[in-house]
């Protein structure tokens, strides 16, 4: 599945991208969206070609869509959002927070845990300290985003999408630009930068691949 995500191809979701409402107290929270994902990979030319009036012409290839079943999970502010399965995982709106994969009572959960350093809503503590309870068994996580990885990337789209008025204005091409989390089913994880078109709908811009740590001290 994760070769179809490639710089250039659409991600179609079934349902519109959301934020869950915030939590009053931290807490863990099961919010989850399943449905097919739909990628429209790239066009490119094929290999074969065709002799027309004796003439060798290359014959475009169609752009190919692929289908994925999916689990998709938003984030809250002052909250862990999961969703518990086996499968794909994706989650959005990233720009600093943490997606980590566990177990609970021997379930794969993989949650979007809220962070923001110094800020009453952060999450961190409280993930760290749910890990040590009894059921709980902490595996991994990632930052799909982080400044010092991410924040010129976009910096240099936004400039470049504001001088071609593609998003008319500087607010605008903001909110355009949208970080995905990845977990695959065997836990690899990926941060996808994309141009949203619309709630349901975004073009890749960058692909990277991220290596989660396995030390729940460090969150």
């Amino acid at each position: 599945m994760i070769k179809s995500l490639k710089v250039g191809a659409t991600l179609r979701f079934p349902f519109p991208m959301y934020v869950a409402p915030p939590s009053a107290v931290h807490n863990e929270t099961l919010h989850m969206s399943n449905g097919s994902m739909l990628i429209t990979l790239p066009q490119r030319r094929d290999q074969t070609s065709q002799l027309i009036n004796k003439r060798e012409l290359f014959i475009p290839k169609v752009r190919e869509e692929v289908n994925h079943q999916i689990s998709y999970t938003p984030y809250s502010v002052g909250g862990v959002c999961y969703v518990q399965t086996n499968g794909m995982v994706v989650s959005s709106g990233f720009s600093g927070c943490l997606m980590a994969v566990y177990l609970f009572n021997n379930q794969r959960r993989v949650a979007h845990v809220y962070a923001e350093a110094g800020a009453l809503v952060d999450c961190k503590q409280y993930f760290r300290n749910l890990m040590t309870q009894a059921n709980y068994q902490f595996i991994q996580y990632f930052r799909p985003y982080t400044d010092h990885k991410d924040g010129q990337f976009q910096v240099d789209v936004i400039k470049r999408g504001v001088n071609l008025n593609y998003y008319g204005g500087i607010f605008a091409a903001q909110q355009a630009i949208v970080t995905f989390g990845f977990v695959s089913a065997t836990n690899q994880c990926y941060s996808v930068s994309a141009r949203k078109i619309d709630d349901q709908n975004f073009d890749i811009l960058r692909v990277r691949r991220s290596f989660p740590s396995r030390n729940v001290n460090t969150i």
